[in-house]
């Protein structure tokens, strides 16, 4: 995570104390020289509606060029939680507050490996009670 930054995602203007987003979906594939992902879809699955994502890749990493760069076997699939009402409690209630807590999310994507082969994913996950 460090390479996405604690407070700013670097190159987006997001600072993630105010403007917060989902759990990343951090992909690696030690085996691979290369990946590019596409297709992403992440879905709430309890509310039937899909989240906007922001894909980072070793092609548009802010970090691109030096030390920090992200390699090209990995990548972040960011869920953009703008328009959520997350927040169920505290002084942000009815506020994004990123995922819903307690919730389903699938997420799919198609991973074209070393410009050869080209794989399906799909997993779901649920976030466990949300602390504020």
């Amino acid at each position: 995570m460090h390479k996405l930054g604690v407070v700013n995602v670097r190159g987006s203007g997001r600072n993630l104390r105010t403007d917060p987003i989902g759990q990343p979906v951090y992909i690696n594939m030690p085996s691979a020289d290369k990946v590019k992902v596409s297709n992403v879809k992440f879905r709430d699955v309890q509310r039937n509606i899909d989240v906007p994502i922001q894909l980072l890749d070793s092609d548009n990493d802010p970090y691109k060029g030096t030390n920090y760069a992200l390699p090209t076997n990995e990548a972040f699939i960011l869920p953009l939680t703008d328009a959520l009402k997350s927040c169920e409690s505290g002084s942000n209630k009815g506020g994004n507050c990123g995922l819903y807590g307690n919730s389903e999310y699938k997420v799919s994507f198609d991973i074209l490996v070393n410009d050869k082969t080209l794989e399906q994913q799909s997993f779901t996950f649920t976030t466990g009670k949300v602390n504020y």
